[in-house]
């Protein structure tokens, strides 16, 4: 299964865990000062993904992403949910395309093909 996760603000992260839903509240508040009935319409749509609880067990196995590859704590959070998902694909343009964490492939979407 491919999923995609991304940090744009228009895109739905399949599946994506919840604190990046939190933190996508965070920033569309905040930085984006985004009305609170269209966040939460958003949050509605959001919803209608998988969305992977963050866990204690979530973490630990970030952390051990996080220590073992020198991935920020926060891009191993998304790798660690990609993995607990099944994903075979993780988009993103924020890590380095190509890399495979736990079976996951990451591939930037904005890369011209070779």
């Amino acid at each position: 299964m491919a999923c995609a996760v991304s940090r744009q603000p228009l895109l739905a992260r399949l599946p994506g865990a919840v604190g990046t839903a939190a933190a996508y509240a965070n920033v569309a508040l905040r930085k984006l000062r985004l009305p609170v009935p269209l966040l939460r319409s958003r949050l509605a749509f959001y919803g209608r993904f998988e969305l992977v609880p963050t866990t204690p067990e979530l973490i630990v196995g970030a952390l051990d992403l996080h220590a073992g590859h020198g991935l920020s704590v926060y891009d191993a959070m998304i790798v660690q949910a990609a993995i607990v998902s099944g994903c075979t694909q993780l988009l993103t343009e924020d890590m380095l395309h190509g890399a495979v964490f736990g079976g996951v492939r990451v591939v930037n979407p904005f890369l011209a093909p070779a």
